[in-house]
């Protein structure tokens, strides 16, 4: 008997496959009518966004010498109940900005 198989439809051909199913068998994964799928695949697509947007955000954070040079003392104040986790997040966040407002902006 054939698989059904309609236009829309995944199809997966594993050619090394030793156990069911048989070596060389196709195996159609029919996508729900709902539209489930692509909504979840559009989450995700936001999802990873924002994780991109933090990956480069920390990476900036990380590049950055004099905010660097600060991440002990304000992990040494926040350890030691000097400084508040949100004051120290917001002096390294403000090291940043002025880090964009010093950089040069090209000329038009």
């Amino acid at each position: 008997m054939e698989p059904a198989i309609s236009e829309g439809d995944w199809l997966l051909l594993d050619p090394t496959t030793v156990r069911w199913p048989r070596r060389g068998s196709i195996v159609a994964f029919h996508q729900p009518d709902t539209g489930d799928l692509a909504v979840k695949r559009a989450d995700q697509q936001v999802q990873w966004m924002w994780a991109t947007v933090r990956d480069r955000l920390m990476d900036r954070l990380r590049d950055d010498p004099a905010v660097r040079a600060e991440i002990p003392r304000l992990e040494a104040g926040v350890r030691a109940g000097e400084l508040t986790a949100t004051l120290a997040a917001e002096t390294v966040l403000d090291r940043l900005d002025r880090r964009d407002e010093e950089r040069p902006t090209p000329s038009s």
